[in-house]
């Protein structure tokens, strides 16, 4: 019993089997309980990978939303400069029939998406949402441009509402 609570005591512990069938002269701790290592890309290639940005699947319009977390085989396929640029495959939940690609792209610092998915393009107008815009101040102290400011005076944002 000592013994046990000695070998707890330091975080390790050998099987008897270890000892007296003689392996640990041959082979190591890790090898004598056939370990898969700590480290899961090592042994199969597969990474945790999560969607950068949302998009839809090419094969059957599926709404893939950022932050959605695929298994996906990882694969170095070319560098810039000295930075190696990272090439994920992995498939659609909904159909499992298109393969998505993406890429990594360090000279534009964000990712890619190569094939298999597209990626979702979100508009804005500053118009059609009634907001004032971005105002310049410094184009306003030129003299140069007073269309932001003239936007802002017919906006709704810049009429003065009562609330009664």
């Amino acid at each position: 019993m000592s013994s046990l609570a000695a070998s707890q005591a330091d975080g390790y512990y050998h099987p008897p089997e270890y000892f007296s069938s003689g392996k640990y002269k041959k082979q190591s701790i890790n090898q004598f309980q056939r370990s898969k290592g700590h480290n899961q890309f090592v042994k199969s290639g597969v990474v945790r990978f999560e969607a950068p940005f949302d998009g839809f699947c090419e094969n059957c319009d599926s709404h893939v939303g950022k932050g959605t977390r695929f298994n996906a085989t990882k694969k170095k396929c070319g560098e810039y400069f000295t930075t190696k640029i990272w090439e994920f495959r992995t498939r659609c939940r909904s159909c499992s029939a298109c393969d998505f690609v993406i890429r990594t792209n360090p000279r534009g610092r964000t990712f890619d998406y190569v094939s298999g998915i597209r990626k979702k393009v979100e508009e804005w107008d500053p118009e059609d949402a009634e907001s004032p815009g971005v105002f310049d101040s410094e184009s306003d102290k030129n003299g140069t441009d007073s269309s932001c400011l003239t936007r802002l005076e017919s906006s709704a944002f810049g009429q003065k509402k009562s609330y009664e």
